[in-house]
């Protein structure tokens, strides 16, 4: 997957699922913003990369879903289960974890982090 489109990757997965309030960003610093106005928040990272042999390379990237309120987690899940839901393919995602997203206003956000490993050769 190429990690420079992967913003756009995964709005258009979401329009194709019909789901619509949910903010795709790449700044963690305007996620507290959409939260509070009731979106839900898909918040990219730069991968992580492992540099596994001198040819290969494998980049783990990880994306949240974030998602209010924060005093009622099972409210917020069920927010972000269908979000999962289109955004798990697209991603080739590995594996979904519940976290919890902190930001400098509160106590944490109800988020799941979805990570997908990619491997390739630079040879």
């Amino acid at each position: 997957m190429n990690w420079h489109r992967m913003t756009e990757r995964l709005r258009a997965a979401l329009d194709t699922a019909g789901i619509e309030d949910v903010q795709v960003i790449d700044d963690a610093r305007s996620a507290a913003l959409h939260l509070t106005e009731g979106r839900v928040v898909v918040l990219t990272d730069p991968p992580t990369l492992d540099f596994t042999t001198w040819d290969i390379t494998t980049a783990e990237i990880s994306v949240l879903v974030i998602a209010g309120p924060e005093s009622e987690p099972n409210a917020a899940f069920d927010r972000i289960m269908p979000v999962i839901e289109a955004l798990r393919i697209p991603l080739e995602a590995d594996r979904a974890e519940p976290v919890t997203f902190h930001d400098v206003q509160g106590p944490g956000w109800p988020a799941y982090r979805l990570t997908s490993n990619h491997e390739w050769s630079t040879t």
